[in-house]
């Protein structure tokens, strides 16, 4: 069985132990994220864990304030974690809460990093959740932001689109899981878009259906091929077990069950863990199974790039009446081309700038100079990479050359900072365009500025965005780069 659908496991889980008591025993404490606390006057105690002490310390008490350089000592000596007691957690909830609030308002920064901010916090939450199995605390925290969520979409249903990542995201659980609560909840919302407890029940389903993958080994999650029998089974058994740890809250909504546990489950039958049919799958399960799938096919992943969301579109077709609910895939069908008919560059669309006029500015030197030549199926492997589809509407050609480049706009953290220099090499050039080779795979969407060798010893200036992105050979990736105009300053 193939793994395309399930999420990958995070790197580099947190260290610091998921949650402490005092030596009596009689208090218990909950791990808060730094990069969660905002410079402030505290209304709640913050304590610190030293390494080697197995309970934390009184770091900071209520009424007293944390500085904004405070928090960034913490984080040069490597402490992600700070404290609060158990019985305080509402109170950090709602400084949360009115933080990401003033984020979503704040006019002053752009819609994408708006966005990007508040999904990085979702994550954190939903990190929390995973760390922490059988606490209510995290999972109250998951239940307040999806009716926050709620608030939001109504006061700007443009702004909470943006929290929708198609195509520039890693394939994390965590982030995952944010995706799809976004994801369920804007369906919902095209569906009923009068019946707001019903978004906010999706957006809470949407971000804890994947809870049973917390101890899946990740060497299964992060499998590019087919699972072996033994594999598939340890796969299978998730939703159930997200189901049964969430049905442990006695608060807990019967739909976010239905959610967790069947979304998975298909139409025909042919879906698992227990292999129902079309009326057995409730409503917002269905929701789910067509927001998992979309996700799962548009991310990048270990072993390849992100899928245009149309192309997921696409290869989701196929399932219609099968695997995925018809009315609800138009839906999202057509949810997903208005975000794109709102703003493409969300998606690696790209209106075309500054072309090369003449290949003639690249022609062969002196060896180890350059060499360029069509790039037709019969002259190497470079070419045949360079052929892999048609969508440039210039003529390809070899090109072996490295290139300096810099970010100019990163959509996710990088091996290197924006701004840094570093090099790719290019694999095949045209009027309009590269092909880059690098390391790690770029994010669609993000922009570069090039500096390319040209014949005479000169060097060409362009700058360009990263439109696909595919794994290469040797644990490489190839990424096609679109010359376009500078940005404006």
């Amino acid at each position: 069985m193939s793994a395309i659908t399930e999420s990958v496991a995070k790197p580099n889980p947190p260290t610091n132990p998921p949650a402490a008591t005092n030596e009596a025993g009689a208090q218990r404490f909950l791990p808060v994220h730094i990069d969660s606390l905002d410079p402030q006057v505290l209304d709640m105690d913050l304590w610190l864990r030293h390494e080697g002490q197995p309970t934390p310390a009184l770091y900071r008490g209520a009424g007293l304030e944390v500085r904004g350089d405070e928090l960034e000592r913490l984080k040069e000596q490597k402490i992600e974690y700070l404290y609060i007691p158990a019985h305080q957690h509402a109170i950090y909830r709602k400084a949360l809460t009115r933080r990401l609030d003033r984020v979503y308002a704040d006019a002053s920064k752009g819609k994408e990093e708006r966005a990007r901010i508040i999904r990085g916090n979702c994550q954190k939450m939903i990190e929390d959740v995973l760390l922490l199995p059988g606490q209510q605390e995290p999972v109250e925290t998951i239940s307040e932001i999806s009716r926050t969520f709620q608030e939001w979409v109504s006061r700007d249903e443009k702004q909470f689109g943006y929290l929708l990542d198609m195509s520039s995201h890693d394939f994390y659980t965590s982030t995952h899981m944010v995706n799809v609560g976004v994801g369920c909840g804007l369906l919902v919302r095209a569906l009923r878009p009068n019946d707001e407890a019903m978004f906010a029940l999706a957006v809470q389903g949407g971000l804890l259906h994947d809870i049973g993958k917390r101890d899946i080994p990740p060497e299964i999650l992060n499998k590019a091929g087919k699972l072996d029998p033994e594999e598939w089974e340890t796969l299978r058994k998730h939703p159930a077990i997200g189901h049964a740890e969430l049905a442990a809250f006695p608060t807990m909504p019967a739909a976010v069950l239905e959610m967790a546990r069947d979304h998975h489950e298909r139409l025909d039958g042919k879906g698992y863990p227990n292999g129902v049919f079309a009326d057995q799958i409730g409503f917002l399960a269905r929701v789910c199974a067509v927001g998992d799938v979309f996700d799962a096919i548009t991310a990048t992943r270990p072993y390849r790039g992100p899928t245009h969301p149309r192309d997921a579109l696409r290869m989701m077709t196929d399932g219609v009446g099968t695997q995925f609910d018809r009315e609800i895939f138009e839906a999202w069908r057509g949810l997903v081309e208005r975000l794109i008919e709102e703003d493409a560059s969300r998606t690696g669309e790209v209106v075309e700038g500054k072309v090369i006029k003449s290949l003639d500015e690249v022609t062969p030197q002196s060896p180890p100079g350059l060499t360029a030549a069509p790039a037709t199926s019969d002259i190497g492997a470079s070419a045949k990479i360079a052929s892999l589809d048609n969508r440039r509407k210039f003529t390809r050609f070899i090109f072996q050359a490295l290139a300096q480049a810099r970010f100019v706009e990163q959509t996710r953290p990088h091996p290197v900072a924006k701004g840094q220099p570093f090099e790719v090499r290019i694999v095949d050039v045209s009027r309009g365009g590269v092909a880059a080779e690098a390391e790690w795979p770029f994010a669609r969407g993000e922009l570069l500025h090039l500096t390319i060798p040209a014949a005479g010893g000169r060097t060409l200036s362009r700058y360009a965005r990263v439109v696909r992105t595919r794994s290469g050979r040797h644990g490489h990736w190839i990424m096609g780069l679109c010359f376009v105009d500078p940005p404006k300053t």
